[in-house]
């Protein structure tokens, strides 16, 4: 269990590209879709969430809604972000 005092950065991956009507959901973080490797499409969301609560909450309601999560990973630097996501971008092509 982890314990922080101020919001945390996470990517949360998604099966399938989300249209922009899902982008209420995403007001927190930023939002892109990938391709992958093997076909088809996959939604990466990184952005702040203040706490667990906020993290558990935004699965949960993804879960009850159907969306096929595939991933959720802390971020623990934030400036470190891009360049992650430039590697797993790189990764798939």
């Amino acid at each position: 269990m982890w314990e922080v005092d101020e919001p945390v950065v996470w990517r949360i991956c998604l099966d399938g590209c989300v249209g922009e009507d899902w982008a209420e959901w995403f007001t927190w973080a930023s939002v892109r879709c990938v391709a992958r490797l093997n076909g088809g499409w996959q939604t990466v969301a990184e952005g702040e969430l203040r706490d667990r609560g906020a993290l558990r909450g935004l699965i949960t309601r993804m879960l009850d809604m159907n969306i096929s999560v595939v991933s959720v990973d802390r971020i623990s630097d934030p400036r470190k972000m891009e360049d992650m996501l430039a590697s797993t971008i790189e990764s798939w092509r």
